[in-house]
């Protein structure tokens, strides 16, 4: 098992760290590829260990290859532990030692934060039989990973058990007290959050600063350096004045200094837009690849096989986890007569569970057209939807097709979501989550403002109608009534101010015709609501009040 693995030290080492409450005769410290870990034998619960290990400039260990994984049980075959100190009565009345992984933020989602700040990359998604690998990351699981809700922390066993044998990993009940490791990878900067502030013009960065740094210097798409100058740990936020003067992606990575040596962060990009100017329509085919008028990377103008006309196309196939958008950088003035978008559009992305919702956690991957009037703050102009919007969809998701010919027509309204003389800009987003991934999303013949063609399609707006609520206000209920131009897949939801789904009254398809609803709202408590009708080609929202 422990073949052509390179050990580089064994020692027991005495430094004393008055920030922490650890026995030094109680660490037995070894080496991996130039990096320093310490095996605490010290009964701590998971997250008193987190607590320790940050406050000594370190995590639990966060083990990411076999070899890092053999490398450490041999060390801790090694250090003399008593393995009747350390065992948990709910891992099968093994021992263990506490190690960087847990699912405390979210059920299943297991993710690498030795240090507990609810941060880091995530390695496994889902219980049991039921769970997968997240991005291809090693896992080191025993038969049994997250079987129980209430083991969230994670313990590599050092003896056999029921269900997993010394050397793997299994879910324990973050309160049991345990040895743990400690590994100070000072190699690697962590970036907490980033985002770009319109406001103040200036783009922030929160990086995870587990040491001080002499200085720090943050890269700007390999051109430009941005520096700061003796970093404290407890210096949380960097930010670096940029102006906003053209829509652009910026390519950025982090280099920290600390006598004489270096820690680089993986190179992330945030999107920085310039709203200039407004257009009264856009129109393209996209033959002409007017590139220029958008910004992305993860999406492209093209016609790959075997389409033969340029559209937009995302990634085929696209990345899990991926949350990409292809944004016109043509600000729209909306326009009050005519406020109409349309294009067409093949989307095969993972579908939601039967009878989810958009916005519940089971709807999955999906595909979304967002507008801002103001810079940063996007708002929907329909719900997101996936390949179960259309049959055609649903069944080249299961047994495939020949994509070009399930071209679907897409009409919205942006008065909708936005006032008239708004200036917007308009994008396209495609969201997957950590399970599987599928071929994506195309879209052509994008048409804002300007409709070209399909007269019937133009007067859709005066057909579909949702009428306000009777009476108005209410007690305890109303009728709601809305009108249908053709066969379609309805829903009706009411919401409440702050945005919460209240009621679903309506979610299947109707034949075309008058509707009049009943809601009841006995159960709710007096103030102001929303309802919404959305169908495939039409959504509007109006607002309704509760007066008890």
């Amino acid at each position: 098992m422990f073949k052509n693995i390179l050990f580089l030290s064994i020692a027991v080492y005495t430094i004393n760290f008055a920030q922490t409450d650890i026995d030094s005769s109680n660490i037995y410290a070894f080496y991996y590829n130039n990096i320093r870990y310490e095996i605490v034998k010290e009964n701590r619960n998971w997250i008193e260990a987190a607590q320790i290990a940050d406050a000594r400039n370190g995590i639990l260990a966060e083990i990411n290859s076999r070899e890092e994984q053999d490398s450490i049980y041999y060390y801790l075959q090694n250090a003399e532990i008593n393995i009747e100190n350390t065992i948990a009565p709910d891992g099968g009345g093994a021992s263990y030692v506490w190690i960087g992984g847990n699912d405390l933020e979210e059920e299943g989602m297991w993710i690498w934060d030795g240090n507990n700040d609810n941060y880091g990359p995530q390695f496994w998604q889902g219980t049991f039989s039921e769970g997968n690998v997240v991005d291809s990351l090693y896992n080191n699981w025993g038969n049994e990973p997250d079987n129980f809700s209430n083991q969230d922390a994670l313990g590599l066993a050092l003896t056999n058990w029921a269900r997993g044998k010394a050397g793997e990993w299994n879910d324990l009940q973050s309160n049991n007290n345990l040895y743990f490791i400690i590994e100070y990878d000072n190699t690697t900067i962590k970036i907490k959050s980033y985002d770009y502030s319109y406001d103040q013009k200036q783009i922030n960065i929160k990086p995870i600063i587990k040491s001080n740094y002499d200085s720090i210097d943050v890269l700007i798409n390999e051109n430009q350096f941005y520096s700061f100058v003796n970093i404290k740990t407890e210096d949380s936020l960097l930010s670096i004045p940029y102006p906003n003067v053209s829509s652009e992606i910026l390519q950025l990575r982090i280099f920290a200094y600390n006598l004489g040596k270096i820690a680089v962060s993986k190179e992330f990009k945030i999107e920085v837009l310039a709203k200039i100017g407004g257009f009264n329509s856009y129109v393209t085919d996209f033959e002409d690849l007017p590139t220029q008028d958008f910004l992305c990377e993860e999406f492209e103008i093209g016609k790959p096989f075997p389409f033969r006309n340029n559209a937009i196309h995302s990634i085929h196939d696209y990345e899990n986890s991926a949350n990409i958008t292809y944004t016109l950088l043509k600000p729209i003035i909306v326009n009050e007569v005519n406020s109409v978008m349309k294009f067409s559009e093949v989307v095969i992305v993972e579908p939601g569970d039967e009878g989810s919702l958009f916005g519940d956690k089971n709807f999955k991957d999906f595909v979304i057209v967002e507008g801002c009037n103001n810079l940063g703050e996007w708002k929907s102009l329909l719900s997101g939807y996936d390949s179960r919007e259309f049959p055609e969809w649903f069944d080249a998701w299961n047994n495939g097709a020949l994509l070009r010919n399930l071209y679907k027509t897409r009409i919205l309204y942006l008065t909708d979501t936005f006032d008239t003389q708004d200036t917007i800009l308009i994008r396209f987003r495609l969201y997957s989550d950590n399970e599987i991934n599928g071929w994506g999303w195309t879209i052509d013949s994008l048409q804002i403002q300007d409709v070209l063609s399909d007269i019937e399609s133009m007067n859709i707006n005066n057909q579909f109608k949702l009428f306000q609520n009777y009476p108005n206000p209410f007690n305890p209920s109303t009728n709601i009534n809305f009108t249908i131009p053709k066969s379609d897949f309805v829903s009706l939801r009411v919401y409440s101010s702050q945005g919460e789904l209240v009621s679903t009254i309506i979610n299947k398809k109707l034949n075309k015709g008058n509707y009049s609803i009943n809601f009841n709202g006995e159960k709710l408590a007096s103030g102001i609501y929303f309802y919404q009708l959305n169908t495939t080609l039409f959504k509007k929202t109006n607002k309704m009040v509760l007066l008890k």
